[in-house]
């Protein structure tokens, strides 16, 4: 029997503690034993241990283990004991011999794994969801390898295409009949559009990824937005359209990154003079509250085909296709890439697009980037 002193440190114990004899039989029984396993000191000193928390049909194993604990001096297991209102507890033991006056006895702490089976589980769960990250990781980084190389294998040779057109265009070569011509500018506008499409589904894919950095200075919009005058003028006036810039005396500012603004009105301004056969295009830069702030504003407007209701929903949608016959479908090529990387690269600069169309009539392109940013930030510089 324990003595008082060792009782008290073995009451302090986290884990139940059991001293029997060889046989089983109870001398000692913690108090973290009773609440573990429902007996009380009285229901447990001298029982066997195996009657209290063994089920029927497992005596031999508590027997076996007991005897290799006499003959090793210790042993650590895991086993499935049982509550007094019979709920099966799994626990860990840990136990070893003891002498105390000349007698063998068997010192047990037990510790109740009750918590851990049912976090085990979790713990599963943990482990697959761990290794789905992994392979979606590998599929990632399979992803960025096969970007990289379309990007490589395709744009090269495309390149070639759109240069070697352009030369025999200019004649360089030599004369050219019309129906000659027609076909390479056939060939030159389809090499440009899948170069364009390449593009884009390079850029959603390192916006998926988070690999898009952005670069947020102060910038002044005008300025910004002239620099992609000279580009489309010509393209505008070459199908016979109108193109105008309007912007308020007042310039408006804004802290934003310089390549990622020119690119969303890029393909906003590169839609609407594609799909405009007659009329104007116009870009027009103000001021506005949008949703409570104030934000810079760069509207496109056209006069061509328009969108219906319900491709106008589509476009605040993630990516899906712009396909069937309602009014503008083709607007976007049936991919809707182009818009789909404005959308995100608007949302990266804390902004949004909007659209106002209607079919036959025309649409208005708008994208609002917050000014919140840009007074402080012009003031720093």
């Amino acid at each position: 029997m324990p003595t008082d002193f060792a009782k008290l440190i073995l009451e302090e114990l986290p884990e139940a503690v059991v001293v029997t004899r060889p046989g089983g039989e109870i001398l000692c029984w913690t108090r973290r034993a009773q609440a573990m396993f429902g007996y009380t000191q009285a229901d447990a000193l001298g029982r066997r241990l195996d009657q209290l928390v063994l089920a029927p049909g497992q005596e031999d194993d508590g027997h076996a283990i007991e005897q290799h604990i006499i003959e090793h001096g210790d042993a650590r297991y895991e086993a499935l004991w049982r509550h007094r209102d019979g709920t099966p507890l799994p626990v860990e033991c840990a136990a070893k011999t003891i002498t105390a006056d000349g007698r063998t006895l068997l010192l047990c702490t037990v510790r109740c794994q009750c918590d851990r089976q049912r976090h085990r589980p979790d713990l599963a769960l943990q482990e697959q969801n761990l290794a789905l990250a992994s392979e979606l990781n590998d599929a990632h980084r399979a992803t960025d390898l096969f970007l990289a190389s379309m990007s490589h294998e395709l744009r090269t040779p495309l390149h070639a295409i759109i240069g070697f057109a352009g030369t025999m265009l200019m004649r360089l070569p030599g004369p050219l009949t019309q129906e000659q011509e027609h076909q390479l500018r056939t060939v030159q506008a389809s090499a440009r559009q899948l170069l364009a499409q390449i593009n884009d589904l390079i850029d959603l894919s390192k916006i998926a990824s988070g690999k898009v950095e952005l670069k947020l200075e102060p910038l002044e919009c005008h300025a910004v937005i002239a620099e992609l005058l000279p580009v489309f003028q010509p393209q505008a006036h070459q199908k016979g359209l109108q193109f105008d810039f309007n912007a308020p005396h007042d310039d408006v500012n804004v802290h934003c990154d310089r390549r990622a603004m020119q690119q969303i009105v890029s393909k906003l301004v590169n839609n609407a003079i594609k799909f405009t056969d007659s009329g104007a295009v116009r870009i027009e830069l103000d001021t506005a509250d949008v949703d409570g702030r104030a934000c810079a504003t760069v509207s496109v407007s056209d006069t061509g085909v328009g969108l219906a209701p319900e491709l106008q929903r589509m476009l605040s949608r993630a990516f899906r296709p712009l396909d069937g016959d309602a009014g503008g479908a083709g607007r976007f090529e049936c991919t809707g890439l182009g818009l789909q990387v404005s959308l995100q690269l608007a949302q990266l600069l804390n902004g949004q697009i909007s659209v106002a169309s209607r079919p036959g009539r025309g649409s208005i392109f708008t994208l609002a980037v917050p000014l919140e940013a840009a007074h402080d930030a012009i003031e720093r510089t």
